[in-house]
């Protein structure tokens, strides 16, 4: 008489699972395999039926059906199991690459109803993977990426606004007095540049005496000081 399943809690049906389980009964050591590698937290064995020759799969020890079950402490450490896998059938066989597959749920191609991850050998040209390349258009594409970004808790991107273009200002600019060649006073210019250049020079020496500013002893040599205002 088969067992009434609807009356079972989570708890126990994930047990009931458990017990059943052909590859916990392979980690427990009841069902006999060819183990390549075990720590606390996974099992690593051969594949009877590889897609290529050191086929492994990698095993949690504890029960999980499928990955969002899966604590990230025990997935991570499942990952880097599978890094470490990967590298040693690299250089033992001699591969050209490695594939990690995992099915995720039945649609997904699941069968066993414990979770593994495949590491799958690779030469080049071997075809064990052929992945149609289906075309999308961008309609279905940004409805996709919408329903994705709003799961993750992201916002709907915003549509970018053209840049609004305005006419340039015209700025008015103050009329300046023509100066004629005549209102100018040679003498007097020459003697505020003369002052201008005394005054640079100072601040230059650090001498600050007006009562020295006209000494000869004191005074530049204007003809050379000139020159670097020309």
């Amino acid at each position: 008489m088969s067992q009434d399943l609807s009356n079972l809690s989570p708890e126990q049906l994930a047990e009931l699972q458990r017990q059943n389980c052909i590859f916990c009964k392979i980690i427990a050591g009841e069902i006999p395999s060819k183990k390549i590698y075990e720590d606390e937290k996974v099992l690593v064995i051969l594949d009877i039926n590889p897609g290529s020759e050191g086929h492994c799969l990698l095993l949690p020890k504890k029960h999980y059906q499928i990955m969002p079950q899966i604590p990230k402490d025990d997935l991570g450490h499942l990952f880097v199991t599978a890094k470490k896998i990967s590298r040693t059938l690299l250089k033992a066989l001699g591969l050209q690459g490695t594939s990690l597959f995992i099915a995720n749920g039945a649609a997904a191609g699941q069968k066993a109803p414990h979770f593994m991850m495949h590491v799958i050998p690779r030469h080049r040209g071997d075809m064990l993977f052929s992945i149609p390349k289906n075309k999308v258009n961008r309609e279905e594409l940004v409805s996709v990426h919408e329903k994705l970004i709003q799961r993750f808790g992201g916002k709907k991107p915003a549509v970018k606004k053209p840049i609004a273009t305005s006419e340039p200002k015209i700025v008015e600019v103050e009329k300046v007095e023509e100066i004629k060649d005549e209102d100018i006073k040679p003498e007097t210019n020459e003697q505020n540049m003369e002052d201008e250049v005394d005054s640079v020079v100072e601040e230059l020496s650090g001498h600050k005496d007006k009562k020295n500013k006209h000494s000869k002893a004191n005074q530049p040599d204007i003809d050379k000081i000139s020159k670097l205002f020309t």
